[in-house]
């Protein structure tokens, strides 16, 4: 019995090793041959050149369209073939064709500029003819903000209108998401997402000599839109922009605290109360900037800024008094009706794709 396990294992390895020759062979003949035809693409763009060298400038396309659009040459063996095909066709005087090819070769290489220490007058101003455009773009960015109150309705404890509320701007950040559409030319439909926080502090008079500090932080979910105008068409470029901003409140936060005005020692303090149901929900804002940018790849890095001024009353009128009966007999806090005005920097990065367009007249490609 012994001996029979022996020769059936035995004869189960031997299984094993022919089943992983086969399996060696064929995968060594399959990119044997993947290589043969990627040689032979490479010998006929080669012996293509020649025959350009040498003047013989119809047998050119018959040996590399065959392999121009195949996976047979990399990315820089199709931008060689791509142009000396255009070459071929302006040669022969045949533009529809050297339209299409410089239309795959811009396609391919957006980036592509011609060499016009080498390349033939024709062939750079074929390329002139053309432009490649960023139709879209994605992004992402992020930066910090300082918030102003511009108040519009004063509410006071003391009826004072010697001593109004008086108010710091504060700092705060945002995260975002953008993307850019053009519309025409230079200039583009920009759409975005973000979070952002918004800080101030107030200080107020109160009845028996005394103010109270309120330091308020809320955050917000964004969609501001916008329209860019993008200046010149090279590495660096400046850019305007002009828009408005819808604002969901996600939750609203201060540290109010009660004073002596003769000893500015804390009379009162607690923890951070909740001011999410006293906010309002929504706000609305418009806003102006520019920035630059500054092409990396196939994208750009960008510094932006832009000044919003708020047309929202921050504070929900309908609980003024019903929700904050406590805080007004405690700390004495009874805010003012207010907007917030805001400066943002921001500094992100954003990934194109693109569009190639002939200048001018229309171009069809069938492809």
């Amino acid at each position: 019995m012994r001996f029979i396990n022996n020769r059936l294992f035995f004869f189960k390895n031997i299984l094993y090793i022919i089943i992983l020759s086969m399996f060696c062979h064929f995968t060594s003949l399959a990119q044997t041959n993947v290589e043969e035809e990627k040689s032979s693409c490479s010998k006929a763009l080669k012996e293509a050149q020649k025959d350009y060298e040498k003047g013989n400038i119809e047998k050119i396309a018959a040996k590399i369209e065959p392999c121009s659009n195949s996976e047979e040459f990399d990315k820089i063996e199709k931008m060689q073939a791509y142009r000396l095909l255009i070459l071929t066709y302006l040669f022969l005087d045949d533009q529809k064709n050297a339209d299409k090819w410089m239309y795959n070769l811009l396609k391919l290489e957006p980036d592509y500029k011609p060499n016009p220490l080498i390349d033939p007058i024709e062939y750079v101003k074929l390329y002139k003819s053309f432009r490649v455009v960023p139709w879209l773009s994605f992004g992402t960015f992020f930066g910090l903000n300082r918030s102003s109150v511009a108040s519009k309705h004063a509410y006071s404890l003391n009826n004072s209108e010697d001593q109004p509320t008086t108010y710091k701007p504060g700092v705060g950040i945002q995260l975002g998401f953008l993307a850019d559409f053009n519309i025409k030319k230079n200039i583009f439909l920009t759409t975005e997402i973000l979070l952002s926080t918004r800080s101030f502090s107030s200080n107020t008079d109160v009845l028996f000599d005394s103010y109270n500090v309120s330091n308020e932080s809320s955050t917000w979910l964004e969609i501001p839109v916008s329209v860019k105008y993008i200046f010149l068409n090279k590495k660096i470029k400046p850019y305007i922009r002009a828009g408005s901003t819808l604002m969901w409140q996600t939750g609203t936060v201060s540290q109010i605290e009660r004073f002596n005005k003769t000893s500015d020692q804390v009379e009162l303090t607690g923890p951070a109360i909740d001011l999410t149901t006293q906010r309002s929900d929504l706000n609305f804002n418009v806003f102006a900037g520019g920035g630059i940018m500054y092409k990396m790849g196939y994208g750009n890095l960008f510094l932006d800024a832009r000044y919003t001024l708020g047309f929202t009353n921050f504070v929900n009128q309908a609980e003024r008094y019903t929700k904050m009966a406590e805080l007004i007999s405690t700390y004495g806090y009874l805010p003012d009706d207010f907007t917030l005005n805001t400066i943002q920097v921001c500094l992100g990065y954003s990934y194109s794709f693109f569009k190639v367009k002939k200048n001018k007249t229309k171009f069809i490609v069938e492809e």
